[in-house]
């Protein structure tokens, strides 16, 4: 018996949209800068190794991530914290933030089920 594969078209969704917010957030001119308080991550647990606990709101998010397999990425956030030289804070995103990024950018994508 032959098991079906998981469809590629999620999956790539998913991986193309990570990579139109970046272009938005790398754009030459006027790029958006989006708070960890808009997208309503303040608090949130930074990675681990990071120079801090916890996100501040005043956070500039800088770039999304995906990592893991292309058949489920997990998402992330880098964000620079104003202010300090400490390089990026990482933090997880989930359903409800990254609807409100690609709102706040104006995109139409689909995150979640």
């Amino acid at each position: 018996m032959i098991e079906p594969s998981p469809s590629r078209v999620t999956h790539t969704l998913v991986i193309d949209q990570v990579q139109e917010i970046n272009d938005r957030l790398a754009a030459r001119r006027d790029p958006p800068a989006i708070t960890a308080d808009e997208l309503g991550l303040c608090d949130s647990a930074a990675g681990s190794g990071e120079t801090v606990d916890s996100l501040p709101a005043e956070a500039v998010l800088s770039q999304v991530c995906c990592i893991g397999t292309p058949e489920w990425p997990y998402i992330h956030g880098h964000f620079r914290i104003p202010e300090t030289a400490d390089g990026s804070v990482i933090v997880d995103f989930h359903t409800p933030a990254l609807r409100e990024l690609s709102h706040r950018l104006r995109f139409r994508h689909i995150w979640g089920e």
